[in-house]
């Protein structure tokens, strides 16, 4: 599934790299990390994006080559604190429509409900 099939829409985006972490905004949302083409390989919240992204440009985790290529672009989507539970869940949940129940592949637990 690529980004720009996850609704809400996340329409803004930046090159997940040091350069690219400068430019993201300091503001709570939700975020995908994605192969240069849009493939999701990682959903999460922040309620400080460009903090979080900087937090994975320094786990090997996020940032190693997988068997699907390797995590290049993050499309994101400023969002309120109090809501970043249910947007995440939504995101995750469509991922899961898409793909036979699984996550996507650097995800390991499921989002909060935010009920």
């Amino acid at each position: 599934m690529k980004a720009l099939e996850l609704y809400p829409a996340p329409l803004s985006k930046a090159y997940f790299d040091r350069e690219g972490s400068i430019q993201m905004p300091k503001v709570s949302g939700c975020y995908a990390l994605c192969r240069f083409d849009g493939v999701i390989f990682y959903i999460g919240q922040a309620k400080n994006i460009q903090l979080r992204i900087k937090q994975h440009l320094n786990n090997p985790q996020k940032t190693a080559k997988t068997e699907f290529g390797t995590p290049s672009v993050v499309y994101f989507m400023e969002y309120p604190p109090e809501k970043l539970d249910s947007l995440e869940n939504t995101w995750i949940q469509s991922y899961k429509r898409k793909h036979a129940g699984c996550l996507p592949l650097l995800n390991k637990v499921e989002a909060p409900t935010g009920i």
